[in-house]
Protein backbone atom coordinates (compact mmCIF):
# COMPACT_ATOMS: atom_id res chain seq x y z
CA UNK A 1 0.00 0.00 0.00
CA UNK A 2 2.96 2.54 1.17
CA UNK A 3 4.41 1.75 -2.34
CA UNK A 4 0.66 2.49 -4.18
CA UNK A 5 1.14 5.66 -2.29
CA UNK A 6 4.25 6.39 -2.69
CA UNK A 7 3.43 7.66 -6.37
CA UNK A 8 1.77 10.31 -5.39
CA UNK A 9 4.44 12.10 -3.25
CA UNK A 10 6.58 11.82 -6.40
CA UNK A 11 6.83 15.76 -6.99
CA UNK A 12 7.42 14.94 -10.68
CA UNK A 13 3.64 13.42 -10.84
CA UNK A 14 1.30 16.43 -10.85
CA UNK A 15 -1.87 14.93 -13.22
CA UNK A 16 -4.99 15.30 -11.50
CA UNK A 17 -5.72 11.56 -12.66
CA UNK A 18 -2.76 9.87 -11.63
CA UNK A 19 -3.46 11.30 -7.72
CA UNK A 20 -7.42 10.11 -8.63
CA UNK A 21 -6.82 6.68 -9.83
CA UNK A 22 -4.25 6.24 -6.98
CA UNK A 23 -7.08 7.33 -4.09
CA UNK A 24 -9.19 5.37 -5.65
CA UNK A 25 -7.15 2.36 -5.44
CA UNK A 26 -5.77 3.21 -2.06
CA UNK A 27 -9.77 3.28 -0.88
CA UNK A 28 -10.30 -0.17 -2.64
CA UNK A 29 -7.40 -1.73 -1.31
CA UNK A 30 -7.28 -0.38 2.52
CA UNK A 31 -8.00 -3.02 4.78
CA UNK A 32 -7.64 -3.36 8.89
CA UNK A 33 -3.95 -4.67 8.43
CA UNK A 34 -3.03 -0.86 6.39
CA UNK A 35 -5.85 1.01 7.74
CA UNK A 36 -3.17 2.99 9.91
CA UNK A 37 -0.74 3.91 7.07
CA UNK A 38 -3.05 4.76 4.90
CA UNK A 39 -4.51 7.41 7.41
CA UNK A 40 -1.26 8.88 8.30
CA UNK A 41 -0.42 9.40 4.57
CA UNK A 42 -4.00 11.31 3.94
CA UNK A 43 -3.24 13.11 6.90
CA UNK A 44 0.25 14.24 5.58
CA UNK A 45 -1.51 14.93 2.06
CA UNK A 46 -4.00 17.02 3.72
CA UNK A 47 -1.16 19.28 5.04
CA UNK A 48 0.78 19.25 1.96
CA UNK A 49 -2.74 20.07 -0.43
CA UNK A 50 -2.86 22.94 1.89
CA UNK A 51 0.57 24.19 1.34
CA UNK A 52 -0.37 24.18 -2.36
CA UNK A 53 -0.90 27.31 -4.31
CA UNK A 54 -4.46 27.96 -4.37
CA UNK A 55 -4.40 29.16 -8.34
CA UNK A 56 -4.67 26.26 -9.67
CA UNK A 57 -7.97 24.58 -10.20
CA UNK A 58 -6.27 21.11 -9.99
CA UNK A 59 -5.20 22.01 -6.23
CA UNK A 60 -9.15 22.07 -5.72
CA UNK A 61 -9.75 19.07 -7.12
CA UNK A 62 -6.74 17.13 -5.90
CA UNK A 63 -8.02 18.63 -1.89
CA UNK A 64 -11.52 16.95 -3.23
CA UNK A 65 -10.41 14.27 -4.00
CA UNK A 66 -8.70 13.53 -0.57
CA UNK A 67 -12.12 14.29 0.78
CA UNK A 68 -13.95 12.34 -1.09
CA UNK A 69 -11.27 9.35 -0.21
CA UNK A 70 -11.73 10.17 3.29
CA UNK A 71 -15.22 10.00 3.58
CA UNK A 72 -14.98 6.96 1.94
CA UNK A 73 -12.49 4.83 4.24
CA UNK A 74 -14.49 6.56 7.22
CA UNK A 75 -17.58 4.98 6.08
CA UNK A 76 -15.56 1.61 6.38
CA UNK A 77 -13.60 2.03 9.34
CA UNK A 78 -15.59 4.78 11.67
CA UNK A 79 -13.00 4.45 13.97
CA UNK A 80 -10.50 6.67 12.38
CA UNK A 81 -12.87 9.66 12.13
CA UNK A 82 -10.99 11.49 15.36
CA UNK A 83 -7.55 10.88 12.97
CA UNK A 84 -8.43 12.91 10.07
CA UNK A 85 -11.08 15.41 11.69
CA UNK A 86 -8.09 17.47 12.85
CA UNK A 87 -6.16 17.88 9.44
CA UNK A 88 -9.34 18.79 8.06
CA UNK A 89 -10.65 21.50 10.06
CA UNK A 90 -7.06 22.50 10.35
CA UNK A 91 -6.11 23.04 6.97
CA UNK A 92 -9.25 23.03 4.62
CA UNK A 93 -11.77 24.59 6.35
CA UNK A 94 -10.73 28.35 5.90
CA UNK A 95 -12.54 30.79 4.37
CA UNK A 96 -10.19 33.18 2.94
CA UNK A 97 -12.30 33.33 -0.15
CA UNK A 98 -9.39 31.15 -2.10
CA UNK A 99 -10.29 27.86 -1.72
CA UNK A 100 -14.50 27.73 -0.92
CA UNK A 101 -14.57 24.36 -2.68
CA UNK A 102 -12.57 22.13 -0.48
CA UNK A 103 -14.49 24.27 2.78
CA UNK A 104 -17.42 23.39 1.81
CA UNK A 105 -16.68 19.53 0.84
CA UNK A 106 -14.93 19.75 4.67
CA UNK A 107 -18.42 21.05 5.93
CA UNK A 108 -20.47 18.70 4.14
CA UNK A 109 -18.36 15.88 5.69
CA UNK A 110 -18.37 17.12 9.17
CA UNK A 111 -22.09 17.54 9.00
CA UNK A 112 -22.00 13.83 7.82
CA UNK A 113 -20.25 12.71 10.86
CA UNK A 114 -22.36 14.63 13.38
CA UNK A 115 -25.36 13.20 11.97
CA UNK A 116 -24.62 9.39 11.45
CA UNK A 117 -21.91 8.89 14.12
CA UNK A 118 -22.70 10.55 17.20
CA UNK A 119 -19.82 9.12 19.10
CA UNK A 120 -17.98 11.41 17.50
CA UNK A 121 -19.84 14.73 17.76
CA UNK A 122 -17.82 15.69 21.19
CA UNK A 123 -14.21 15.63 18.94
CA UNK A 124 -15.84 18.36 16.17
CA UNK A 125 -17.34 20.33 18.96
Amino acid sequence: MIDILSVMRDDSVVSHEISQKVLELTTSLVSPRNIKEVIIFLEKEISRACKMEDSASTTNQYRYLLIKSISSITQLYPETIPAVLAPLIENFLRFDGKSTFPSLETILFIREVIEVHKEHRSVIF
